[in-house]
């Protein structure tokens, strides 16, 4: 009886470890889609190690909107379509929901690429873009920054 019980309170915190990993990768809606960004100040772009942005969707009269769907946009991939949400949750009707989307974020940016990274930006010479990958409440998990030449 001891050692099923020792077993047990070994493999417990294993279990819940599982478990919460679990319910953030079930939480997350797929592969992500790739928005491009906008600077928030383009006197200050680049803030130390981290580049200040917002996103750039298409359907910008949308900003004031706590939460928007994203959907592709045919016309713009970079820019996808944003239409206002009354719960900002996944589900059939809404693949990608996006918590204020007019809020800035911050990316990290390698410090020996800063300041190419600025002179692209102020220069207006360079696409950037983020995989968001929203979560069940809409909450966005950004990474994979990707900076295109035009």
């Amino acid at each position: 009886m001891r050692r099923v019980l020792a077993l047990v309170l070994l493999l417990l915190p294993t279990l819940v470890l599982a478990g919460w990993i679990g319910t953030l990768v079930l939480g997350r809606s797929g592969e992500g889609i790739r928005v491009a960004l906008v600077g928030v100040d383009p006197r200050d772009l680049l803030r130390g190690h981290y580049l200040v942005a917002r996103f750039d969707l298409a359907g910008d009269q949308l900003r004031g909107e706590p939460c928007v769907c994203l959907t592709e946009n045919g016309a713009d991939p970079l820019r996808p379509n944003a239409t206002p949400l009354d719960r900002c949750e996944v589900s059939a009707q809404c693949r990608w929901p996006l918590a204020e989307p007019a809020k800035p974020f911050r990316v990290y940016i390698p410090a020996d690429r800063a300041p190419d990274y600025e002179r692209l930006l102020r220069e207006e010479k360079a696409t950037f873009s983020v995989l968001v990958r929203p979560g069940a409440s809409g909450k966005a998990a950004i990474s994979d920054l990707l900076v295109e030449l035009r």
